[in-house]
Parts: structure tokens; sequence; C-alpha cells
């Protein structure tokens, strides 16, 4: 499969990079996380088969978050509101009133957001290695506490300012059986194509740097929205 057009969608003052695959009557929305680039990724045959294998029955619309691969790069750093804009002009743009949500690493609390934001517009809701929270608070005793993330966030940004486009970065922890293929490293760490590398692994990642207090209170947002939504739902 060729890659396909990549389009854009103007939401606020900015370009949101989005392409559409497949003709089905469902649409299904794919949420990127960190570190992505809609052309580049088709390079990885693993994302290729995830797209080609579900594009013959829904249609496929992938976008990645402002700041990221095609996407315009913000000013400022992006509020998960803004990011619930991004998402409802790539579904106008794309002319899907109603789509199906799968939202990979941190694309899933935007998709959690969103579906309970717009349940009209949602279908389906399908978080993918990713999570509900970033940090831990009293009432979500899971993942590490903000002190510890932001030492996580230091190191991630430390390796990638000294290792980016050298090599695939992360890849022995989140896609331990694809990091030693030489394939798979070439294609995530070879500058040569001129074009910023984008590795698996970055599918995977937690967070990125911005995604400090203001994300973990929009995230438990999104928690307890989706909790009311199913609450009210069993009792109708």
């Amino acid at each position: 499969m060729s890659t396909p057009e990549t389009r854009y969608a103007r939401s606020g003052d900015v370009n949101i990079a989005y392409q559409v695959i497949g003709g089905g009557r469902l649409d299904l929305i794919l949420a990127l996380g960190f570190a992505t680039h809609v052309e580049v990724l088709w390079e990885l045959p693993a994302y290729a088969h995830l797209v080609e294998r579900r594009a013959p029955f829904p249609r496929v619309i992938v976008f990645e978050k402002r700041g990221m691969g095609l996407s315009d790069r913000p000013s400022v750093l992006t509020t998960f509101e803004e990011q619930l804009d991004d998402l409802r002009a790539v579904l106008d743009a794309s002319g899907s009133e109603r789509a199906a949500l799968l939202g990979f690493a941190e694309g899933g609390p935007t998709c959690l957001l969103f579906a309970a934001t717009y349940p009209a517009r949602t279908s389906a809701l399908v978080p993918c290695a990713s999570y509900a929270k970033a940090t831990r608070s009293p009432d979500y005793p899971f993942g590490p506490t903000p002190e510890v993330q932001a030492k996580i966030v230091e190191k991630i940004v430390e390796k990638i300012a000294g290792r980016w486009e050298r090599e695939a970065l992360f890849a022995d922890a989140t896609a331990p059986s694809l990091a030693h293929g030489s394939s798979t490293r070439s294609r995530n760490s070879s500058p040569a194509s001129g074009r910023r590398p984008c590795t698996i692994a970055c599918w995977r990642l937690g967070k990125r740097a911005r995604s400090t207090r203001g994300a973990s209170t929009a995230t438990e947002r999104a928690r307890r929205k989706t909790v009311a939504a199913s609450e009210a739902m069993k009792t109708s």
C-alpha cells in the first residue's frame, strides 16, 4: 500500500496533519502519542500492517497532535482542551460525524476526555498502551508520584538530546522483540532521508515533558467524566 495523502485540518491558528485510509461505513480515529510522523510511520511494517488490516472494515483516520510530525508547532504549551479541538477539527475536516476512538499512549487521555465531553460523536473508545491518569494521587493509586515522574521526564529529555537521530531510543524497554532488528533500527535512527526519526518505542512512552501537573488535572477530569458516563449508562 502506498503512503496515503496527508491532509490538514485547521484548528484555531494551527494545522493538524491527518490521513484517511479505506472507505468503510464506520469511522475509526487513530490518535497517536509522542514522537510521531504520519508519513515516516508507513516505513514501519508493524504500523502499516496495523492500519491496513483495519482499513477494509472502517474508514481509518490517523492524525498526529499539534507539535508532532507534520502538524504545526504551537508557540505555547498545549492544553487538553486544545487537543479536543484538534480531534474535533479532524473529524469535521474528514466528514466524520461519529467515530470509534483508538488512542495510543498519550493519545489515550485525549480520547477519554473527548468521549466524555462529546459522547454523541463517539461510537466506541479503545485506549491502547495508555492510562487514565499519568501520575499517582490519593484517589488514583497507580503510576509514579509527581516527583518521580518529573525525574523520569528529565532523564528522557537528556537521553533524547544526546542520542536522537543516532539510534532507536527506548526500543529495548518498549519494543524488545523489534529492538535489535537491523531494519527497525535503520528505519528509526538513520537521518539519511533528511526527516526526523520516529521510533516504535516512542508510541509507548508514558508522557511528554510538558505533561506535568496540568495534564494530570486534565486526565483526572477525563477519568471522572468517564466514570460518571458509565454509571449513567448502568442506571438508564
